[in-house]
C-alpha cells in the first residue's frame, strides 16, 4: 500500500529519433516496458507511488514530456537507457532541467547506462547510474533521496561526487526470481500494445518472464555478460503469474521474454502439463522465443497443445561458417529440422537473420536469403548485424569513447529509415549502400510472393491494411534510392 504524502517516482521509457519517421511508425510496434513495469511493482510493494511513461508508445514530445514530469513533481526520473534512444534521451535531459527550477536527482539504468556510467555522468546527463537489476535498487535508492541519505551503501550504482565518480561493490542478484513483485502493468496504458501483425496478434499482449540470464555466447548479444548464470522460474510459479494477469488484467495473450523458453525439453514437457491441468487451458495464448537445437516434434505439439501460437527462432545466417564465427552453437540443418517439425505440427513461425555481420559478402547474404526461403517461416526480420554496446562484438570494434562521443551514431541501427551513410560496422570490402539495398532485396524476396501474401492474408496473420501500408513503405524506399540514383 502507498505511504500517504510520498513524492511519486517518474520512469521512463524514452523514444527515439527514428519514432518520428513516418516510415518507422508503419514497421515498428510499441512492446510494453516490462522493465518498468517490474520496478513499479517493487516500489508499490514498499509503499511507493510511480508512474511509467511510455514516450516509445505515446509518441509525446520531450519537451512536453519534460512539462508533464513537471506536473508529477517526482522525487526522482529513472530512465531506461538502450543505445538506439541515446540521442533523444540527451534531448530529454534537458528539458527536464529547463523545466524544473530545481531539476529532481535523473537515475539512469539498462544496458547502455551501464557500459558508459563514467561517461554518462561526468556529461552531467544522470546524477546516478544502476547497474545489473534495479528492483532492489530502485528501492533503496527512494529510501536514501527521501532520508536525504547518501548512496555510498548501496551496491551496483555509479554516482557524482563533487567532480569525481564514485562506484559502489557489487552487489547480489535476486537468485530465487519468485521472490519479486509481479510487473505492476495497471500503469500502462494496453491501447498501445494491442496491434502487432508481425506476431500474428491483434489484441492487448503483455510479457512474462520465465528465466534471467544465458549460458550461451553469441558474440552480437549482450545478455549473457550480464547475466551469465540462468536463473530458471518453477513452471508452477509462472502458470500462477499467468493465472494472475488473466484474472486481474484480463489478458489473454502473453508472450515470454526470456532469451529461450522452454529452457530445455523436460521442463517444456512439465510446464505443459502443469498448462492443461490449469485455470488457462482454452482461455490463454502465448508466445515465445527458443534455439533450433532445443526443440523436436514432440516438445512443439506439447507445446501447442498448452496454448502456444507462435515460436520464434533465431536462424541468423545461411551461412554454417559465420553462425560458427558468431559463436551461435547450432547448425543449418538443425534449423531445418526445426522447420520441418514446426510445419508437421502447424505451428505459427518467425524467423530472425542478420546480414552484414564480420566475413559476411554479397554471396553469403544471397545465401541467407536462399536460407529463408527454404525454411519459410510464416514471417522473417533481417537485421542489419550492429556491434552494441555490452556484446563482445562490441568491444571488438569499438572504444566506449567512440561512442560516447557519437551517441548518434547507433541511431541508425534501422535501416528503414534510410540512414545508410551512418551504419555502426561494414564489412570489409561492403560500402553502406550496398548493405541496406541488399537488405531490402531479402525482405522483397521473402514477402513479395503470392503464396507468401495469399496464406497471411487467409489465415488472417497480417490484414489488407498492413500489407498495403508495407507495400506503400517499400515503394517508397525503392523509389527514394532511384531519385538518388539518377541525382548521383
Amino acid at each position: 500500500m502507498t505511504k500517504i504524502g510520498r513524492q511519486p517516482i517518474c520512469l521512463i521509457n524514452p523514444g527515439t529519433y527514428l519514432t518520428q519517421s513516418w516510415v518507422y511508425r508503419n514497421l515498428m510496434f510499441p512492446v510494453p516496458p516490462m522493465n518498468l513495469a517490474y520496478l513499479a511493482g517493487s516500489l508499490e510493494q514498499d509503499g511507493w507511488d510511480s508512474f511509467i511513461i511510455d514516450q516509445f508508445a505515446t509518441g509525446i514530445s520531450n519537451r512536453d514530456l519534460a512539462h508533464l514530469i513537471r506536473r508529477h513533481n517526482p522525487l526522482f526520473i529513472g530512465v531506461s537507457c538502450l543505445t538506439p534512444a541515446m540521442g533523444s534521451v540527451q534531448e530529454l535531459i534537458r528539458e527536464c532541467r529547463n523545466a524544473f527550477d530545481v531539476p529532481p536527482p535523473i537515475v539512469f539504468g539498462n544496458t547502455h547506462a551501464n557500459v558508459f556510467a563514467k561517461y554518462i555522468l561526468k556529461q552531467g546527463l544522470a546524477d546516478v547510474v544502476v547497474h545489473g537489476e534495479g528492483e532492489r535498487r530502485i528501492v533503496q535508492l527512494a529510501r536514501a533521496i527521501e532520508s536525504g541519505g547518501g548512496f555510498a551503501g548501496i551496491p551496483d550504482l555509479s554516482y557524482r561526487d563533487g567532480n569525481h565518480v564514485v562506484n559502489t561493490n557489487k552487489g547480489d542478484l535476486v537468485q530465487d526470481l519468485e521472490e519479486l513483485a509481479y510487473p505492476l502493468w495497471s500503469k500502462l496504458d494496453f491501447q498501445y500494445y494491442n496491434d502487432y501483425p508481425f506476431l500474428m496478434i491483434r489484441e492487448p499482449v503483455l510479457a512474462i518472464q520465465g528465466s534471467r540470464g544465458c549460458p550461451f555466447s553469441c558474440t552480437f548479444c549482450s545478455q549473457d555478460k550480464a547475466y551469465k548464470k540462468p536463473r530458471y522460474r518453477s513452471s508452477e510459479g509462472i502458470i500462477r503469474e499467468m493465472e494472475f494477469m488473466l484474472d486481474h488484467y484480463d489478458i489473454r495473450v502473453m508472450g515470454f521474454n526470456d532469451s529461450y523458453f522452454p529452457h530445455a525439453k523436460e521442463s517444456g514437457m512439465e510446464f505443459c502439463r502443469l498448462w492443461r491441468d490449469s485455470s488457462l487451458a482454452g482461455k490463454m495464448r502465448w508466445f515465445t522465443e527458443t534455439r533450433v537445437d532445443l526443440v523436436d516434434e514432440e516438445l512443439i505439439v506439447a507445446l501447442k497443445e498448452a496454448g502456444c501460437e507462435l515460436i520464434a527462432y533465431g536462424f541468423e545466417t545461411g551461412s554454417q561458417k559465420l553462425l560458427d564465427s558468431i559463436g551461435k552453437r547450432a547448425t543449418l540443418d538443425q534449423a531445418r529440422a526445426a522447420m520441418r517439425a514446426m510445419k508437421k505440427v502447424g505451428m505459427n513461425s518467425i524467423g530472425f537473420f542478420i546480414i552484414g555481420m564480420p566475413g559476411e559478402t554479397p554471396e553469403t547474404i544471397e545465401q541467407t536469403i536462399r536460407y529463408s526461403l527454404e525454411l519459410d517461416p510464416d514471417m522473417a526480420k533481417f537485421n542489419i548485424f550492429i556491434p552494441m554496446p555490452g556484446s563482445p562484438a562490441f568491444h571488438q570494434f569499438w572504444s566506449e569513447e567512440d561512442i560516447a562521443t557519437d551517441p548518434e551514431r547507433f541511431t541508425s541501427w534501422s535501416l528503414f529509415v534510410g540512414n545508410s551513410h551512418r551504419a555502426p560496422y561494414l564489412p570489409e570490402g561492403m560500402s553502406a549502400a550496398q548493405l541496406a539495398s541488399l537488405q531490402k532485396k531479402a525482405m522483397l524476396r521473402f514477402y513479395f510472393r503470392f503464396s507468401k501474401a495469399w496464406r497471411l492474408i487467409s489465415a488472417r496473420a497480417i490484414s489488407l491494411r498492413h500489407m498495403f501500408s508495407g507495400g506503400i513503405v517499400l515503394a517508397w524506399l525503392i523509389v527514394r534510392r532511384l531519385l538518388r540514383k539518377d541525382k548521383a
